[in-house]
């Protein structure tokens, strides 16, 4: 369950072995040390669908077990809107807490901040149309909205590996593939250039 919007196409390239099922999960956690991982935030919801070669038995399974197990899932042939859903808000949110060092809280009460993120996610939701995956009007306002339920001093993962400079981080996944894919469709995304450069600058 990684961050990104195709984490199956990328791990295919490596194994055509197993079953590799599409996925995402809502939960904030780091690690705290060694062994002990904390959950800031987030209902532990795993959402998934089918192999998209191989196809639905081992999705089918999998629900299964995590059912028995009360485990907080939800199986979805094609998930992939709920994929981009949660991309909207990581992406963005992530992108703007690693490149100004604010947390979710604080990018959250800053009118200019929260601005760039709802910014960014029109900019997202306009790639994602053009992948063919098409959000509800109002997803935008929720996915925005979304920062309230973490803790006011929380960090996105990609912040936290961001400011760690032995990490690797999830620019990668988030900004370089979004700037792809506005380059493969010839959209124009403004705000997100504009935050690359500030990573790029802070990363110096």
């Amino acid at each position: 369950m990684l961050n990104g919007i195709n984490i199956p196409e990328r791990i295919r390239i490596d194994t055509d072995k197993g079953a590799v099922l599409p996925a995402c999960v809502y939960v904030g956690t780091h690690v705290a040390e060694p062994g002990v991982i904390k959950q800031k935030g987030g209902n532990g919801r795993i959402i998934f669908g089918d192999d998209r070669i191989k196809g639905a038995k081992a999705a089918v399974q999998t629900a299964a077990i995590l059912k028995e197990l009360s485990i907080n899932c939800d199986y979805l042939p094609n998930p992939d809107l709920e994929i981009w859903t949660k991309y909207l808000f990581i992406a963005a949110y992530g992108t703007v807490t690693s490149a100004t060092g604010k947390t979710l809280g604080e990018v959250y009460e800053s009118n200019q901040l929260k601005s760039h993120v709802k910014a960014i996610m029109t900019e997202i939701v306009e790639l994602a149309s053009q992948k063919g995956v098409e959000f509800e009007e109002m997803e935008i306002m929720r996915s925005l909205d979304k920062a309230k339920s973490f803790p006011f001093e929380a960090k996105t993962s990609f912040q936290r590996d961001f400011e760690n400079p032995l990490k690797k981080n999830e620019k990668e996944l988030f900004v370089d593939n979004l700037l792809a894919i506005s380059e493969e469709f010839k959209v124009n995304v403004p705000m997100i250039k504009h935050y690359n450069l500030l990573l790029q600058d802070r990363a110096q």
